[in-house]
C-alpha cells in the first residue's frame, strides 16, 4: 500500500493478492484549509497501519474515515488544530457533524458503531505518534442500555433490584439547594405553603377515618344534643353522647335497660 499526493487530492494504491495491478482510491481535500504538509504524517500513519491489513479493511478506512475526515474539515471550516484545546474541539464537533451529516445514509447506530471501531482507534494512533497531543479527549460513542419496564423481569442473585421512576419528575441533580439563594421572605412562604399543604392532607385524612367509624343511627342525629325522652320535661335535653352502650337508650333511662 503506498500513496501519491496530486495537487489536491491523495490517490491509495491498494495491493491485492488477486490482480497486478493495484486498486486506487482517491480521496480529496479540496475546498479545505488543510496543505499537503499538514496532512502527509497523518498519511504516514495510514500507510503504516494498514498496510498488514486486508484489502477490505483498507479500503473501509479510506472510504470511511480519511475521506470523511477531509469532509469534516470542510464543511466545518476548519484549519488544521494547533493545540490541544482546538483538536478537543474539532474531534467533538467532527463526532457530532458525523452522526448529523446527510453524506451517509446509515443509520445512527450503525455510525456509532463506526465511529467506536474506526474512529476512537485512529486517533488513538494519532496520539501514539504524536501527530495530535496526547491529552485531546476523544468524545465516547457509548450506547445507553434502557432499562426494562417489564413487570414480569426478575432479577437475579445477587443483583438488586431496578429502580423505576416517574419521568415527568425530574430529578434532582443540583450539588446545592436552590432555596440558598432564595430571599428569607421566599423561603418562609413556601415553608408556610408546605405546612398548610401537609395540615389539610392530614385533616381528610382525619375526617375520613372518623367517618367511616360513625355509627348508623347516628346519621341523623345532632353532633351535641338531642331531645329527651318522654317523662323527663318539655324542656330537657340530654347529650348525644348519654346512651347505653347496647341500647342507645338515653343515660336517665339506663335503668329501665339494666332491669
Amino acid at each position: 500500500m503506498r500513496y501519491e499526493i496530486h495537487g489536491e487530492s491523495v490517490r491509495f494504491y491498494l495491493d491485492t493478492p488477486k490482480r497486478d495491478d493495484p486498486i486506487v482510491r482517491k480521496v480529496s481535500f479540496e475546498g479545505t484549509r488543510l496543505n499537503a504538509e499538514q496532512i502527509r504524517p497523518m498519511l504516514d500513519l495510514a500507510v503504516e497501519r494498514l498496510r498488514a491489513q486486508s484489502l477490505h479493511s483498507q479500503i473501509n478506512f479510506v472510504t470511511r474515515v480519511l475521506a470523511r475526515m477531509f469532509r469534516g474539515f470542510l464543511a466545518l471550516e476548519e484549519s488544521w488544530p494547533s493545540n490541544s484545546q482546538d483538536w478537543t474541539l474539532f474531534a467533538l464537533n467532527l463526532f457530532e457533524w458525523y452522526l448529523t451529516t446527510d453524506e451517509s445514509g446509515a443509520r445512527t447506530y450503525v455510525r456509532l458503531k463506526i465511529w467506536r471501531s474506526a474512529w476512537i482507534p485512529w486517533f488513538s494512533f494519532l496520539k501514539e505518534a504524536e501527530i495530535i497531543p496526547l491529552d485531546v479527549v476523544i468524545p465516547s460513542a457509548k450506547a445507553k442500555k434502557l432499562a426494562s419496564l417489564g413487570h414480569d423481569v426478575k432479577s437475579l442473585l445477587g443483583h438488586g433490584q431496578r429502580n423505576i421512576v416517574d419521568p415527568i419528575v425530574s430529578a434532582n441533580k443540583l450539588l446545592v439547594d436552590v432555596s440558598l439563594v432564595m430571599t428569607d421572605a421566599d423561603y418562609l412562604e413556601g415553608v408556610d405553603q408546605q405546612c398548610r399543604h401537609l395540615v389539610a392532607s392530614r385533616r381528610i385524612g382525619s375526617d375520613e377515618r372518623q367517618g367511616s367509624r360513625k355509627h348508623p343511627d347516628d346519621e341523623n342525629s345532632d353532633d351535641s344534643y338531642q331531645e329527651a325522652p318522654e317523662g323527663s320535661g318539655a324542656n330537657a335535653t340530654v347529650p348525644n353522647f348519654a346512651r347505653c352502650c347496647n341500647c342507645r337508650i338515653p343515660l336517665p333511662a339506663v335503668q329501665n335497660c339494666l332491669l
